[in-house]
């Protein structure tokens, strides 16, 4: 933020400005240096100190970082990585009776997986069965009902998901 007042000048005429843009700052600096206003060189200056302590600080914050370990070198930042898991729902919406009896719609999964990401695998490389699946068609063989074999879909990823963690 740069801040400048034109000098003993009419301050109705001549307000004092602050500037947050560094582009919006150079364009007024050359017009200022075009109408003549030799106070000028005083927001210069006061630019330029700005500018220093805003490197100043800049730096500062990098040093913090790299202090609390969270910039260094890639072997030292992989010790701190951990394996997580990507997972995606597929649903549909289905039609349903509500207590009342009215017709209303939820969202039903029809299928749904999972996949283990540790640091360092490159996922791009993984064979296709580290991707863990389940679709409630799978079921169709000893369920009719579509939100039944929807639920054990569920209820299957589930126990196997609390198995991997």
């Amino acid at each position: 933020m740069i801040r400048f007042s034109l000098g003993d000048r009419d301050s109705s005429r001549y307000p004092s400005i602050q500037i947050d843009s560094i582009l919006l700052w150079k364009e007024t600096w050359l017009f200022l240096v075009s109408l003549g206003l030799e106070e000028v060189l005083v927001a210069r200056k006061e630019w330029e100190m700005e500018e220093q302590r805003r490197q100043i600080a800049s730096r500062e914050r990098a040093m913090a970082v790299a202090d609390r370990g969270l910039v260094g070198n890639r072997d030292q930042r992989s010790k701190e990585r951990r394996s997580f898991i990507v997972a995606d729902t597929e649903t549909v919406m289905l039609k349903v009776k509500d207590k009342e009896k009215r017709d209303i719609y939820i969202q039903v999964p029809y299928a749904v997986g999972f996949l283990v990401v540790n640091p360092g695998v490159d996922v791009g490389a993984m064979p296709d069965h580290s991707c863990e699946t389940y679709f409630s068609e799978d079921y169709s063989s000893f369920i009719d009902d579509f939100q039944e074999k929807s639920n054990q879909m569920m209820f299957d990823f589930l126990e196997r998901l609390s198995v991997v963690i």
